[in-house]
């Protein structure tokens, strides 16, 4: 008898393709990804049970151009975007569970 063999969610097989999506969407969500893979989920679980996570993690996300997204350049910021580019950040900070880490490093859209 054959081993059955564990499958693993397809995250992104499972969206369906949009017409909306441009490469310039490709390319922030690799962006992203590279960003949340590389920088928060090595961590994620130490913060999680800590409930915070270090004051760095603003200063290496500002680096990567991701806290200025939607923001006039010459305020530093990556100017304008649209609607998905939002949806994009949103999914990728979801994707493993950090939705702590996003609201925290979405509150200045709140606060601007």
């Amino acid at each position: 008898m054959a081993k059955a063999v564990a499958r693993t969610l397809d995250f992104d097989g499972l969206r369906p393709a949009s017409p909306f999506l441009t490469p310039v969407h490709a390319r922030w969500r690799a962006r992203l990804r590279d960003f949340v893979d590389q920088h928060i989920a090595p961590e994620l679980k130490q913060w999680d049970a800590a409930g915070t996570f270090p004051d760095s993690l603003y200063l290496d996300a500002a680096n990567a151009g991701l806290l200025g997204m939607g923001f006039p350049e010459d305020c530093g910021g990556t100017g304008p975007v649209d609607l998905y580019h939002r949806i994009l950040f949103a999914e990728e900070f979801f994707r493993l569970g950090s939705s702590v880490v996003f609201a925290d490093l979405a509150t200045h859209w709140i606060a601007l």
